[in-house]
């Protein structure tokens, strides 16, 4: 088949580019799954575009690789899942933590289980062993007795990727949600908003305990004149990382104290709370049919406590992939 090399071009910057918007995505607190789905649909209509090219798609995607960026390692390790031989080109490529993090992405990301995944379980590579158990867990899939292995390992790496696959897959009890969501902490919430450096994260939790949305309520505020966060365009400065709050409101503690007042009644302390409603399976379910990503990440974590055993759900996932599962769910 003829391919044009221009459109080939198009697809291969377009997939790396995407993917590290929908990176980004999965773990932002304005993205709900609706949003995550039709971004991940735009991923894969051009990662597909990759695919119908057959052996010019893999090339185009194999020569990105010399950027040595995450975008482009995916999609090269997105076509190469099904080919062995391929998969092990773009490992070698991918040694650094977020090279290798975005083939884990494409191993979750592929329609099935790659044939090469076994395989490397049986490594005597512990990095290419902690990367099969990675992608294991990223797709739920049991590891069988390569996670025990792991476990016992004198690998430093290797055993928290298998500490980590244990609490995804349901073998150990997850953490809970990061966030202490009793009602209690709201006090000293509103206290922190008062300082730039806390105000926004303490209006996240805030929200995630009271289901209280800090920007329809109009419980926000302007930015701290001066405030910067993350990367500036000053040559000397050393900050080089995004803002992980760029994308929540700022709170106006005055305002959201005047709200508590009057609306704090309805909380009771000593109950553990998220989005306003006390935490059982069926609102959990909900959060993650309906919240954003953090809060959606925070249900998953819940819903597991509630359920030993079982896979925690994974908020990461395709998003189109994900209402599918969903709506196998109760």
């Amino acid at each position: 088949m003829k391919t044009n090399p221009a459109v080939l071009d198009q697809h291969a910057e377009e997939t790396a580019f995407l993917w590290i918007l929908r990176d980004n995505a999965v773990r932002a607190p304005h993205y709900d799954l609706p949003q995550l789905a039709r971004l991940d649909s735009r991923v894969e209509a051009h990662l597909d575009g990759l695919r119908v090219a057959g052996e010019d798609g893999w090339k185009r995607a194999l020569d990105e690789l010399k950027h040595g960026e995450p975008g482009e390692v995916f999609a090269a390790a997105s076509l190469a899942t099904d080919d062995e031989a391929r998969f092990r080109t773009v490992l070698d490529a991918a040694k650094s933590p977020e090279l290798e993090r975005a083939v884990v992405s494409a191993i979750g990301w592929a329609p099935s289980e790659p044939p090469a995944l076994r395989k490397l379980l049986a490594s005597d590579s512990p990095r290419l062993r902690r990367l099969a158990l990675a992608g294991c867990a990223v797709r739920r899939l049991d590891p069988g007795p390569a996670l025990d292995a792991a476990l016992a390992s004198s690998d430093e790496a290797l055993r928290k990727t298998g500490r980590r696959a244990a609490e995804l897959l349901g073998r150990v009890a997850p953490p809970r949600a990061a966030v202490d969501l009793d009602p209690a902490t709201v006090p000293s919430l509103i206290d922190k908003m008062s300082v730039p450096a806390s105000a926004r994260t303490a209006g996240e939790a805030f929200t995630f305990i009271t289901g209280a949305d800090i920007e329809e309520l109009k419980l926000d505020a302007p930015p701290p004149t001066g405030f910067q966060a993350g990367p500036t365009e000053d040559p000397a400065d050393e900050k080089v990382a995004m803002d992980p709050d760029a994308n929540l409101p700022w709170p106006d503690a005055a305002k959201v104290r005047k709200w508590w007042s009057a609306m704090g009644g309805r909380f009771a302390p000593g109950l553990r709370l998220l989005l306003g409603r006390p935490i059982d399976a069926a609102w959990a379910r909900e959060v993650l049919r309906t919240g954003r990503q953090r809060h959606r990440a925070a249900a998953a974590l819940e819903l597991a406590a509630l359920e030993p055993g079982k896979p925690v759900f994974e908020v990461r996932a395709p998003g189109f992939r994900q209402k599918r599962e969903l709506r196998s769910f109760p």
